[in-house]
């Protein structure tokens, strides 16, 4: 079983809260939530068969909930597993 560090309880006690700094928290497997001018987004930074590190954002909570993030990931972390770019199946490239 997966142990994962983000909560929904984290997640919305962050939600709009204003902060000099980003401030990110990993929820395992490349995915992490990032808070920043009082928005939370669900980003997924991988790293690619050729050695580079990619960032890619998914969407922002609460439009977007950390289950969808955690599905978008894992589709997401298939197709790098496969040696493609996901980058170019969201089009972003």
């Amino acid at each position: 079983m997966a142990r994962y560090l983000l909560t929904d309880t984290w997640l919305r006690v962050n939600h709009r809260r204003v902060t000099d700094k980003e401030v990110s928290r990993s929820d395992g497997g490349a995915l992490e939530a990032r808070l920043r001018n009082g928005a939370v987004s669900f980003v997924f930074r991988p790293v690619l068969k050729s050695g580079k590190r990619i960032k890619m954002t998914l969407g922002r909570y609460p439009e977007m909930t950390l289950a969808e993030a955690r599905e978008e990931a894992l589709k997401l972390r298939r197709e790098v597993e496969k040696g493609r770019d996901p980058r170019k199946m969201k089009g972003l490239i």
